[in-house]
């Protein structure tokens, strides 16, 4: 399937309250210093990424952009180097990798280095602007999609745009839980939750990158919810994870995914899923929830999902208010 006939509808999350001075906000509405977004280049998927310079001017004619894949399971596939000059894009597809810089006279973008291939693969990428000093890195938009090549079916969303690659947003926000409107998984031909675990590490944002005992092995759980037109709520299983989980709301469930709602569930209305009491890892390997342990964690998720052929990726939403309240 061609990439102009990906159709990606886009549904971008609000914050639903200020954010803490301690900790930075997330900028999809303005240029942002870290991009965070999801592939997927398994079997009869496509999927790409792109980025967008256009952040205020810096002294350098062109900017890096550092580009790292990594995968569901945390392992690190590959990094490259993006120049960008003013008013500079580029897509790239996780199927051929490849870092770019660009000539000035005449304009001219050129590949560099070797083309990787992840093909099989899945997981999340982040994209960090890399300026002079004294220069703003407020520079980058961008948005993904991902398209199943069987049924001609897409969803896309802008990407998650974090303004300091050692800061992540405050946890508090995650206390009421996140929120994910769902069309009538019945319908549903393609459905894909993707949750994605950030720690704030160093000098750069990456995935969370250690398991816990407490949790079995997982990196990050989190109790899930569905709540039904008719205001009902049902229990569903605990959603575990390492780096990025995929699970399936409906339709065909691929390897390595789970299903959200178990078959024997009967959730046949739209509604909306909550992710709440999220928990993640500790230095020895008891688990805490995400704001209360060892570490600056946030955790960000989507649900892509398609009727037919029209598709879109709900971001989800935080409140601090407990829908107990």
């Amino acid at each position: 399937m061609s990439n102009r006939g990906v159709l990606a509808g886009a549904m971008v999350a609000v914050l639903l309250c200020a954010v803490a001075a301690s900790a930075q906000e997330v900028r999809q509405f303005s240029p942002a210093s870290v991009l965070v977004m999801p592939f997927d280049a398994t079997a009869n998927k496509a999927s790409f990424q792109i980025v967008s310079r256009i952040g205020p001017s810096v002294s350098a004619a062109a900017i890096q952009t550092h580009w790292i894949f990594y995968a569901a399971d945390c392992r690190h596939l590959v990094n490259v180097t993006v120049w960008l000059t003013e008013n500079d894009t580029i897509v790239m597809d996780p199927r051929a990798v490849q870092g770019q810089n660009q000539a000035l006279n005449p304009p001219e973008n050129n590949a560099v280095g070797s083309v990787t291939d992840l093909s099989g693969e899945r997981g999340v990428v982040t994209v960090t602007a890399q300026v002079p000093d004294g220069g703003s890195s407020l520079q980058l938009i961008g948005g993904w999609n991902i398209a199943d090549t069987t049924t001609n079916a897409a969803f896309g969303a802008d990407a998650i745009g974090l303004v300091d690659e050692r800061v992540l947003p405050d946890p508090g926000l995650l206390d009421g839980g996140l929120f994910l409107p769902s069309f009538d998984p019945s319908v549903l031909g393609d459905s894909q939750v993707i949750a994605i675990g950030l720690e704030a590490e160093g000098d750069g944002i990456v995935p969370i990158p250690r398991p816990s005992d407490e949790l079995d092995g997982a990196h990050v759980c989190c109790d899930v919810g569905f709540v039904d037109n008719l205001e009902a709520g049902f229990s569903l299983p605990t959603f575990c994870f390492e780096c990025v989980g995929f699970a399936t709301m409906a339709g065909v469930i691929e390897p390595g995914e789970v299903p959200l709602i178990p078959p024997s569930s009967a959730v046949t209305s739209p509604g909306f899923i909550q992710l709440r009491n999220c928990r993640s890892g500790n230095f020895d390997g008891s688990a805490d929830v995400i704001g209360q342990g060892d570490f600056q964690h946030f955790i960000f998720a989507f649900h892509g999902q398609a009727i037919g052929p029209f598709g879109a990726a709900m971001s989800g939403t935080y409140t601090r208010m407990s829908m107990n309240q």
